[in-house]
């Protein structure tokens, strides 16, 4: 099917500020054609910001890097077992991907081979909407009705949806995911037949890994509104596969209501910790591999949120600003008052004001400085300090926080001589 140039009529700015030019021609020149996919122009379609612009060319992968190397562009070889480079152009990085079929898929990942066929490439992606394609000229080429699907805000799987699952096990959750992307709220906008395909082998995502999970749920997690998505998973008990033990939605419905209410959203990690609030962090980190510094992140907020839920005030938070950062401070605030804490309209005016807190002015040396001998009280009385600086909104200065040192270490002193 091919349409009119709708899509670039409505978006004119695609090919000059994002400077796509110089990949049509280049491609052009090498003998092989290049088409926008995917992504792009579903979102365009939608009206949403357009987040990457993706191709697919008839280029194999080693003409596409000669192509653009002899123009003096940059390519790099991100995904060249699966035909895809990235070249960057303009400071920006596109993948173009060589057109492609499937020779064998084994739930996880698939062996694919090159084709010169669009049809084929388009028959092996994983929905309608994901099946778009536009030229150069802004022609439209829709394989599968994705454009009719795009409008209707309906999520179908390309052919069979149990033989694509069957292919990619992954797809479970990218259905529940682009459910969550598209804004669907009810099931009546949703495909029954992708939906029972989903909740009748939820058992392949026990084979996927748990970085690809991660990925899949994170992003999910980052969506305007991921409510109805998550309600999907709990019915179609698939939860469970992704984090062992959790079966329902948790306090997420009050967490976007708290989200709502105050017009700012929690984090993905704030999101996930209100599926999640039972369950050990730590063990929950290992099971979706963060990183070491994301598994220290996560077990900061949980830890913080626990903290303030037990007492809920400036002073608290005052604190925790200044050990876990605005960003986690502020889920913090949220999550409380998703399960019922009593949340000041202060609580938020100090997260507004004291986002970014400035570095605490003295260290272990100044005790030293001031004749402490080396050993624990030196981390008590530095500790002592912090407190009183979080508590005074950060503003004393050195001088003011070294005037308080002196002061405490005199009382502690005087009474020692006593």
């Amino acid at each position: 099917m091919r349409t009119s140039t709708e899509i670039l009529e409505k978006h004119p700015e695609w090919v000059d500020v994002w400077g796509l030019a110089p990949i049509f021609s280049l491609v052009r020149q090498a003998g092989g054609e290049i088409r926008v996919v995917g992504g792009a122009l579903r979102d365009a379609l939608r009206g949403v910001p357009i987040k990457d612009i993706d191709f697919a060319t008839t280029l194999l992968p080693e003409q596409v890097r000669v192509a653009f190397e002899a123009a003096g562009y940059k390519v790099v070889p991100t995904g060249i077992k699966h035909g895809t480079v990235t070249v960057i152009v303009n400071a920006k990085n596109y993948e173009i991907t060589t057109l492609r079929r499937d020779l064998a898929t084994d739930g996880r990942h698939a062996r694919v081979g090159f084709t010169a066929s669009w049809e084929e490439d388009a028959a092996r992606r994983d929905f309608t909407i994901n099946a778009l394609y536009m030229d150069e000229e802004g022609v439209l080429y829709d394989y599968h009705k994705g454009l009719a699907d795009v409008k209707a805000h309906r999520l179908v799987f390309i052919g069979d949806a149990r033989l694509r699952i069957q292919e990619d096990a992954l797809r479970i959750l990218r259905y529940f995911r682009f459910t969550a992307a598209l804004g669907l709220t009810e099931k009546s906008q949703i495909d029954l037949a992708s939906f029972q395909a989903c909740c009748d082998l939820r058992s392949l995502i026990d084979n996927l890994s748990a970085e690809r999970i991660r990925h899949e749920l994170m992003v999910l997690l980052s969506t305007p509104s991921p409510l109805f998505a998550l309600q999907l998973m709990a019915e179609a008990a698939v939860l469970p596969h992704l984090l062992s033990g959790v079966t329902t939605v948790g306090f997420v419905p009050a967490l976007l209501k708290v989200e709502a209410q105050r017009k700012v959203r929690a984090s993905p990690f704030g999101r996930l910790l209100a599926l999640t609030s039972d369950q050990t962090p730590l063990a929950l980190a290992k099971r979706l591999r963060f990183s070491r510094q994301e598994t220290k992140q996560f077990i900061s907020l949980y830890q913080g949120y626990l903290r303030l839920k037990t007492r809920c005030d400036e002073a608290t938070l005052l604190q925790l600003l200044y050990r876990v950062g605005g960003e986690r401070a502020r889920d913090c605030v949220l999550l409380v008052q998703a399960v019922g804490c009593a949340v000041s309209d202060n609580l938020y005016n100090i997260l507004d004001v004291h986002h970014n807190t400035p570095a605490f002015p003295l260290s272990g040396r100044d005790i030293l400085g001031l004749g402490i001998a080396p050993g624990e009280k030196v981390g008590e009385f530095l500790s002592r300090a912090l407190s009183w600086w979080t508590m005074q909104a950060y503003r004393p200065t050195r001088d003011e926080c070294l005037a308080f040192l002196k002061n405490l270490m005199g009382k502690r002193l005087g009474r020692k001589d006593q």
